[in-house]
């Protein structure tokens, strides 16, 4: 099988090979062979009139400027709130109350010596049924400069971010 597409390949186009020199398991002599698969964009909603987008906005605009207050509003009081990071002794963080979030979590990701100088990159958008915010911020602390980045599915109950699900890059130095 060759390692470029094939010449009808287009850009509306994504092809798939599966390289015969690696078993799959459960194949059972099944031939496989290099498919088209057609990508399609999806309409956006517009965040702008959203009110379920806006509120990722929000939060993320309100982490920048460490407005834990605002944050704390912005969340369901029965709350599911999970978070990946790349840290060594802690990496798995979970909290289901506004003010654990706040106190346990995002003051611990942002401490009082960070200083989020700006925001690089805020995207709201949707997948079905579940909401996405993508944030990159630039920082600076005594150890020196910093980007960041996040992303974030949320699900809203009742005008408030009930459940959500963070992963973040860790502080890359720049």
């Amino acid at each position: 099988m060759s390692n470029s597409p094939p010449a009808d390949a287009t850009p509306s186009t994504a092809w798939f090979w599966v390289n015969p020199k690696y078993k799959v398991a459960g194949n059972h002599g099944l031939q496989m062979a290099a498919r088209p698969v057609e990508l399609r964009s999806e309409a956006s909603s517009n965040p702008s009139t959203d009110p379920e987008l806006e509120l990722g906005r929000t939060f993320a605009q309100s982490l920048a400027s460490k407005d834990f207050a605002t944050i704390e509003g912005l969340l369901h009081p029965n709350l599911t709130f999970r978070g990946l990071t790349p840290g060594k002794a802690r990496y798995l963080w979970e909290s289901h109350a506004p003010h654990s979030v706040v106190t346990d979590v995002l003051q611990q990701w942002f401490e009082e010596t960070d200083r989020i100088d700006s925001v690089l990159k805020l995207e709201v958008d949707r997948v079905v049924d579940r909401n996405h915010v993508s944030y990159r911020f630039s920082m600076s602390n005594p150890d020196g400069r910093f980007v960041v980045e996040q992303q974030a599915y949320y699900s809203v109950v009742d005008g408030r971010i009930a459940w959500m699900s963070v992963v973040c890059s860790g502080p890359r130095p720049v």
